[in-house]
């Protein structure tokens, strides 16, 4: 048994800090523990973003590191992917950073599959992550195995940009 999970906002639209993380942070824990079932087999793929980190000073990134502690804390299996900028994201919202920085990296040569990737590719990614397991990610996904050596906290495979742009290019 596999599950996705996502949910999030902005600080913006939460109206505070205290805000965002109740619905980016709480509400995603509570719904994966909801969601945990007592199947050894179960797994959980995450979508996060690049840049996470429990210890940043940044209360996005912030947020995100310690939802990906939560998580792993409760899946021996987990699989977290870590993506950069999302293009083709109907939002809702028109984002000026993001569309600046997509215009960018449109123009540049080189590094577009490390810092950007469709939201049709991630999907992609994510599906084939969830079928495949941590235990049998395809090369392509170049997870990387990160163990934060905190009691009660499993190991737990991270999948960066491009790597989820290699998974991408598997579906069939």
């Amino acid at each position: 048994m596999w599950g996705l999970k996502q949910l999030g906002t902005t600080k913006a639209q939460a109206g505070s800090a205290e805000a965002f993380e109740k619905i980016d942070r709480e509400y995603v824990l509570n719904a994966a523990k909801a969601a945990k079932t007592d199947d050894p087999k179960q797994r959980l793929v995450y979508l996060s973003s690049m840049g996470a980190s429990p210890t940043s000073p940044l209360l996005y990134s912030r947020s995100k590191g310690l939802t990906e502690l939560g998580l792993a804390g409760m899946f021996s299996d987990c699989t977290i992917f870590r993506p950069g900028l999302l293009k083709e994201a109907d939002r809702g919202q028109h984002r000026l950073g993001e569309a600046i920085y997509g215009k960018v990296l449109d123009i540049l040569p080189f590094g577009k599959d490390s810092y950007s990737i469709t939201v049709k590719e991630l999907a992609k990614a994510i599906a084939l992550a969830a079928t495949q397991g941590s235990a049998n990610l395809a090369p392509e996904a170049l997870a990387t195995k990160e163990d934060p050596k905190k009691e009660g906290v499993s190991p737990f495979w991270v999948i960066g940009n491009k790597g989820s742009v290699g998974l991408a290019r598997l579906w069939k």
